[in-house]
């Protein structure tokens, strides 16, 4: 059986397999077998969504939160904290039996897959009601529902609540007070949890404004930590490729690479590269072997060594860019807040492969599966790639 690359070049009349209209919000779409999971605002309502992958058509919606509304416009007074933001900000996850998302005020909230019915919710952290909505993440571990949220309003020093749950019963197994910053000084925060393999063992790295700590998922134990200095934001989460942990340090912060080393007196975490790239204030890099894809917010398009840090190449990209570029099959996926999305051989020699064009705006990351690429606008929801036999 031939195995199709995942989607080159597309645009409003051709490449699209199928588009609907979705309420707002800026979570990306997370897909599993033939699922498509989504956070969205409907007025006052914070709602999880499951979309049929084959068609689109909604299977099933079920409220999670209520967010404020103010009565002249779709924002909170004074702005959001950065540009297109949205209550429905951090994405679900699902292991294919239950889906967990965070809801605008710290409500976590975990539902059959099936059906969407409720299995059980719990408050992360106070009820506080800001002009920010919840921000952080939440990740699937065997049996466990880990999550993280930040917490701070306008002005605030954050602080964070880092915990994991039993997935079916939602009894807590472990929490971990974060500061978020050392320094005491209101920043933005925004990172989520990720996972990960050092040595040989699975960990939960978590990054702060000014140190990334590094734990223990299964009892939330510290295991390293790594000083970073002061930053005005956090919000790009880091990620590990091999043994290297992927940091972006603050807005407008270099970009590090950390190296898992064992030395004489045990594991740590030490400088392997810094480089100063600027990414966006929220665009985690992507990998593609042993190399390391970022953007900028004005859209200055870098590739990086992993292994070095060696700066094979920069290209200006038109626009301005939100969300974080996914890679696949050989290509990066640059997608702007325009509609273009610029397609990129995964190489250390640079070469465009196509410019992509739709007519919607676009903060949230795009998903991958398989050969489809999932691109959530301002308006709709898009599956991008070849058309699906729904009799399969």
């Amino acid at each position: 059986m031939p195995r199709w690359p995942a989607p080159l070049v597309w645009g409003p009349t051709r490449g699209v397999a199928w588009q609907v209209p979705v309420p707002p919000g800026v979570s990306t779409p997370v897909v599993w077998d033939r699922a498509v999971f989504l956070t969205a605002q409907h007025g006052s309502q914070l709602e999880l969504l499951q979309l049929d992958l084959m068609t689109g058509k909604l299977r099933w919606k079920q409220p999670l939160d209520t967010v404020p509304t103010w009565p002249r416009e779709a924002k909170p007074p004074g702005g959001w904290p950065w540009p297109q933001q949205s209550w429905a900000a951090p994405s679900p996850a699902t292991d294919g039996q239950v889906v967990a998302a965070l809801g605008s005020h710290g409500l976590l909230s975990v539902h059959q897959v099936q059906d969407g019915r409720q299995r059980w919710f719990r408050r992360i952290g106070p009820a506080k009601t800001h002009r920010w909505p919840s921000l952080g993440g939440v990740l699937l571990w065997q049996d466990r529902v880990i999550v993280l949220r930040w917490l701070a309003g306008p002005g605030e020093v954050p602080t964070g609540l880092l915990a994991a749950f039993d997935k079916w019963t939602g009894r807590e197994l472990w929490h971990v007070a974060l500061s978020g910053n050392r320094a005491a000084k209101p920043v933005l925060l925004g990172t989520a949890p990720t996972l990960g393999r050092l040595g040989d063992r699975p960990v939960l790295l978590v990054l702060e404004a000014d140190q990334l700590r590094v734990f223990a998922p299964e009892d939330g134990k510290q295991l390293l930590g790594y000083r970073l200095g002061a930053a005005q934001s956090a919000v790009a989460s880091p990620f590990l490729a091999e043994q290297t942990v992927v940091a972006c340090h603050g807005t407008g912060g270099p970009l590090l690479g950390l190296e898992y080393f064992v030395g004489r007196r045990g594991p740590v975490l030490r400088r392997l590269w810094r480089r100063q790239v600027a990414p966006a204030l929220w665009a985690t890099p992507a990998r593609w072997r042993d190399l390391v894809f970022a953007v900028s917010q004005n859209g200055q398009a870098r590739c990086i060594h992993l292994p070095t840090g060696k700066t094979y190449w920069q290209r200006p990209l038109r626009g301005t860019f939100y969300a974080s570029p996914v890679a696949a099959d050989d290509r990066v996926y640059f997608l702007s807040y325009e509609g273009t999305c610029f397609v990129v051989a995964a190489s250390g020699n640079y070469r465009l492969l196509a410019r992509n064009r739709l007519p919607d705006r676009f903060v949230a990351s795009p998903a991958v599966a398989a050969v489809h690429l999932f691109l959530r606008g301002k308006r709709r929801l898009y599956c991008v790639g070849p058309y699906l036999d729904q009799n399969r």
